[in-house]
């Protein structure tokens, strides 16, 4: 089939929306499917190819008629006519432009497909939130009932949707054969034991603060933190044993991590995470990283506390937790990172035939 990916994703690498639609792609062109994409950019680069892909951006929503357009009309008919597909798989589409997908889509005998990664619960009171609440609640509640099959990123979403469409789980996927995964290094440890924190902090910076905290109290700790500077922490906070690198592109922030000893991010237990599915910890067990984390969505199915990483219970339990790591020697610490090597879960070629199932069935609906 001819697919167009269609969503607010920014090619060819620049945020995590493109890396998974990117490996997803792989997988169905493994099976034989023609890809191509259409997504957003900040940069200006409105075509180009990625891994053999083409891809398509529109530029970026800064007004508020732009902004319009990308809720209600970010697929037009035009774009249907001009890519001509057979199938049209929408990322994370708004409630307004994807009930217009749907409708456009299937006039021309096109089907949808959706690819559902969140289940976002905005704060507030402003009429921003208000508006977005509004769209969360029709998109999952409504608009994603309308396509002909999901791809779910985690359980609880593949559960909610199962009795109303056909769904697939699909992870975060990665290529374990690129190289930027740096696969194949010497593995290594020593004194400090080097952790990282990738990442933007959005509604994590408060849950970063005891991590700092508990890093600054052990001489055997320090901290990377990547994706932002010391002027993104509170003036009162000391990093005494911190360091900040600023925003990278995506292969040196790996790189970062494949010289690190631990990645560590703490999620609360809530609709968000339990809907998602972190990347991050895709990214480490990938590059050999053990990680130090909260069991939120699907992650009690891969990491085991003391083998390939450390579970954290509460925010209360992270200066227990990191007493445990600073104690660790370095031979623990390489044989952690071994079994994180070990774990191939993520590879999209794993993933190749739940795509083709998916495909199948909603053809002979």
């Amino acid at each position: 089939m001819r697919i167009l990916y269609v969503g607010g994703f920014e090619m060819p690498d620049r945020n995590a929306a493109a890396q998974r639609v990117l490996a997803n792609a792989k997988a169905m062109r493994a099976i034989g499917h023609d890809v191509r994409f259409v997504g957003i950019t900040h940069c200006g680069d409105f075509h180009g190819t990625v891994d053999g892909f083409e891809y398509d951006s529109k530029p970026y929503p800064r007004s508020i008629k732009s902004w319009l357009r990308h809720l209600c009309r970010f697929t037009t008919c035009k774009d249907l006519d001009f890519y001509s597909p057979d199938l049209v798989v929408a990322y994370n589409f708004p409630a307004v432009s994807l009930k217009h997908l749907v409708k456009i889509c299937h006039k021309r005998n096109i089907m949808v497909v959706g690819d559902i990664t969140e289940w976002y619960t905005p704060v507030g009171k402003s009429l921003h939130s208000f508006l977005l609440k509004c769209d969360v609640k029709s998109r999952m509640k409504t608009g994603n009932k309308m396509v002909d099959g999901l791809i779910g990123i985690s359980n609880f979403l593949c559960d909610y949707y199962r009795n109303d469409v056909p769904v697939i789980r699909v992870t975060p996927l990665i290529d374990i054969e690129d190289e930027k995964w740096h696969r194949n290094r010497e593995l290594t440890a020593g004194s400090p034991i080097r952790l990282v924190f990738a990442g933007t902090f959005g509604a994590s910076k408060d849950l970063l603060i005891p991590i700092i905290e508990a890093v600054n109290k052990s001489s055997n700790l320090h901290l990377t933190i990547v994706g932002a500077t010391n002027s993104d922490i509170p003036a009162n906070v000391t990093t005494k044993n911190v360091s900040f690198t600023g925003r990278l592109p995506h292969k040196e922030a790996l790189t970062i991590l494949s010289q690190s000893d631990f990645q560590i991010f703490y999620r609360e237990d809530n609709i968000t995470t339990r809907a998602g599915f972190p990347t991050k910890f895709v990214e480490s067990m990938t590059v050999g990283l053990p990680v130090i984390t909260s069991l939120t969505s699907d992650l009690a199915e891969y990491l085991r506390d003391g083998e390939n990483g450390f579970v954290i219970h509460s925010a209360d339990d992270i200066p227990n937790v990191l007493n445990r790591v600073a104690k660790l020697t370095p031979e623990k610490i390489i044989d952690m990172k071994k079994k994180c090597l070990s774990i191939n879960d993520f590879d999209y070629r794993i993933q190749t035939e739940a795509f083709e199932s998916l495909f199948k069935t909603i053809r002979l609906q």
